[in-house]
């Protein structure tokens, strides 16, 4: 099914899972759902990116045993594009109360859980079961070295970097050292950094306004960067300014309905 949907037999493929999908497993199903989901994006990616809320409530009716991947791409839509804290956690949380065994679920309710500050309820997520299977390891490295960034405890993170031998993620270093001001360990940092989205966060973070607009609009910036940049917390002082307004044009965000 997914070799078929994959040599470009799209109606194939989703035919054939429409017909025999009681024989798939739960993780066939959401990989294929993904595969589907993806393409009707990359169809319809000359339209507004809010046109792809109207994809997900698509598959939720067609694949309501999927509602909490689906609900849980919702979540990461609603922090992407419109930068909404309060609706990336309520579908992020209702996700997670629909499934919370899967890891990719987990780490996302965790993730809203920081950005809006629920650091306590996410201190107990941590403690899940889950994350002390060895396969999840690193999984929770990251979230909670995540959870220090936000909360300044940076040594901390730093620490959780050397400790789990991350020290290969150099953005994450790199924004590190930029909240500390540390341009002696910084600068190497950044030069090593071949991603323009992580050099913007970097200058967002340094509040130098020119050099973040730089890499923002000119430089090679991706949907799906700038997604992420869309929903980072360090460029929030930058969100009303024309050239971010620009941005978000650029790259078909709707810019009413942008929070902070």
């Amino acid at each position: 099914m997914i070799i078929l949907f994959n040599l470009g037999k799209h109606e194939e493929s989703v035919k054939l899972f429409d017909e025999k999908q009681s024989i798939f497993g739960d993780k066939e199903k959401k990989d294929f759902i993904s595969l589907i989901i993806n393409l009707k994006g990359n169809i319809s990616k000359k339209g507004p990116q809010i046109d792809e809320f109207n994809i997900y409530e698509e598959a939720l009716i067609k694949y309501p045993f999927a509602a909490a991947y689906i609900t849980h791409k919702i979540a990461g839509a609603y922090d992407g594009i419109f930068n909404d804290q309060e609706s990336y956690l309520k579908f992020a949380k209702r996700a997670y109360e629909l499934d919370s065994i899967d890891i990719e679920i987990i780490n996302e309710y965790h993730t809203a859980l920081i950005e809006s500050g629920g650091f306590d309820i996410a201190k107990k997520l941590r403690s899940s079961k889950i994350y002390k299977l060895k396969k999840n390891k690193r999984s929770f490295w990251n979230i909670q070295q995540y959870a220090y960034y936000l909360q300044g405890d940076y040594q901390k993170s730093i620490n959780l970097l050397v400790d789990s031998l991350q020290l290969k993620n150099k953005s994450n270093l790199a924004y590190i050292y930029a909240q500390l001001g540390n341009r002696k360990k910084l600068n190497p940092i950044l030069k090593e950094l071949n991603s323009d989205h992580n050099k913007a966060i970097v200058y967002a973070i340094l509040k130098k306004k020119d050099s973040f607009f730089y890499y923002l609009n000119d430089g090679e910036i991706t949907p799906f960067t700038a997604r992420f940049l869309n929903s980072r917390p360090e460029i929030d002082t930058y969100r009303k300014d024309i050239r971010y307004i620009a941005f978000l044009k650029k790259y078909r965000f709707p810019v009413e309905g942008q929070k902070n």
